[in-house]
This record gives C-alpha cells, sequence and structure tokens, in this order.
C-alpha cells in the first residue's frame, strides 16, 4: 500500500498506475483527513453549503463561515450530496481525541481559553456567531483537522432517531469543547444558529494497518 502523500519514484510501471489524485491524497480526498484506528476520513473544516435549498451539498473549504441552523435530516442529506455521510460518534471521537484517546482536547490533553473560537474570543469581539473555518491555526489536531473544540456546535450520527451535538461552540469552554464531553441529546427538528455539522467517508483501499480488529468504543 502507498503511504499517504508519497508517491514511489522508483518505479515506473507503478507510478504509471497510480493517478496523480491516489499519490498526492493516499486513502483520503484532499479536503479530509484519515481518522486514526478507522478506516475512515473525515472533513478537515467544518461544513459549509454549496448551492441553497434541498439541493445544498455540503463542502469542507477553509475560511467559509460553517452551515448553522440546520436539522439533522438536513445535515445528513448535505453530506449524502457531497459522497459522503455524517460523522458517526465514534469516528468524530477517534478524530479528535486520537486513536489511543491520548488527547483530552484536539491540540492537547489541557484546555487552552482562546486556542479555539470558544467564549473567549466570542466575548472580545461582541459576536454570538461562528467565524470563518480554520481561523485559528492552533485549534487543530495533529493530522490537520480544524475547529472540532469550539465554532459550531456539530451533528453526528448516534445511531438513533434523535440529534447528537459534540465539541462545543464559540459561546462555550473546558467541558463542552472537549473531545468526550457529556452527550448532548436533541430533538430530530431541532436547529439552532449555534449548530453545525461535518462530513465523514470511508477511506479508499481498505482498513489501515494501524486500526484494530475490532473498534473501540467511544
Amino acid at each position: 500500500m502507498v503511504a499517504l502523500g508519497i508517491c514511489p519514484a522508483s518505479s515506473l510501471v507503478l507510478a504509471i498506475a497510480l493517478t496523480a489524485a491516489a499519490c498526492t491524497r493516499g486513502p483520503c480526498p484532499r479536503d479530509m483527513a484519515p481518522i486514526p484506528g478507522r478506516a475512515a476520513c473525515i472533513d478537515q473544516f467544518e461544513a459549509s453549503l454549496a448551492g441553497a435549498g434541498p439541493g445544498a451539498r455540503a463542502v469542507s473549504r477553509r475560511g467559509a463561515l460553517p452551515a448553522v441552523d440546520v436539522t439533522l435530516a438536513q445535515a445528513q442529506e448535505a453530506c449524502r450530496l457531497a459522497g459522503k455521510r455524517l460523522c458517526r460518534r465514534d469516528e468524530w471521537i477517534a478524530a479528535c481525541s486520537g486513536a489511543d484517546r491520548s488527547r483530552d482536547f484536539p491540540y492537547g490533553t489541557r484546555f487552552e481559553p482562546g486556542r479555539c473560537e470558544d467564549w473567549e474570543h466570542a466575548k472580545r469581539r461582541q459576536a454570538a456567531s461562528p467565524v470563518g473555518t480554520g481561523s485559528h491555526p492552533g485549534c487543530r489536531t495533529p493530522d490537520g483537522v480544524y475547529d472540532l473544540s469550539g465554532n459550531a456546535w456539530e451533528f453526528v450520527d448516534p445511531g438513533v432517531a434523535t440529534g447528537e451535538v459534540r465539541g462545543g461552540g464559540f459561546s462555550n469552554a473546558f467541558r463542552d469543547a472537549a473531545c468526550r464531553s457529556s452527550e448532548s441529546r436533541l430533538p430530530p427538528a431541532y436547529r439552532s444558529p449555534g449548530i453545525g455539522f461535518r462530513c465523514c467517508g470511508d477511506q479508499r483501499g481498505g482498513a489501515p494497518a494501524s486500526q484494530p480488529s475490532t473498534p473501540s468504543r467511544p
């Protein structure tokens, strides 16, 4: 298997067989990152929308305002139209905390006020809305996934009919912004200017070598 982001220059036959996209993207599309310990990818940025109305699809793009005030069903449909799916709870937590779940926050083990778009920033700018995705370079995982803490709460797929959100938003801090915060269940039709989402998808080429035979529960 070709390593993520590496093209084998020594083998002309293999280099021809691989497309340029496969060499540069590895198992995930350019706008996504691999989820540690999972055969899945996650969007690097909170979802914005391309288009309007029922046909709007999710886009992972730096600097865009997150799509908020959507229902769980609308988030799921926007991901589907993008050829992806809403992140499952265990995928979201693994992307945030790492394969060994050693991180309490996407950037480390201790909460750092103001590192992400949390209450500290919202208080300073006297605003009550998210900012453009990726606005805080330090608010990222080692795999390059931004804003899993703060900015907008994110819908995840809990496998049941109710909605569930993770990561905290621009008006939250500490416990709500943690990778393994307590579950926040919402009615299926609930929507809020502070709740958005991001998409996930399956990796190309099967499970990564580091994935355990039985995925751990969050």
